[in-house]
């Protein structure tokens, strides 16, 4: 995970998120990065991806993204 292009953690586990219809990584970054909605990105495979932290659980309980 980098800011600024900076190393700043690095990500432990990535899925797909079916229930809200985009990819998550889960990682530990320092706490002066933490906080919600942050702009981070993401290096995977030779391609850097913009990414936002996120501090709640992502979870769609009405189902609005899965089912259409």
């Amino acid at each position: 995970m980098l800011k600024n292009g900076e190393a700043i953690g690095y990500v432990q586990a990535a899925d797909f998120g079916y229930s809200i219809g985009e990819s998550i990584a889960y990682t530990y970054v320092p706490d002066e990065y933490a906080e919600a909605g942050t702009s981070v990105q993401v290096q995977c495979e030779g391609e850097t991806y913009d990414a936002t932290i996120r501090d709640e659980p992502l979870f769609d309980p009405g189902r609005d993204k899965i089912i259409r």
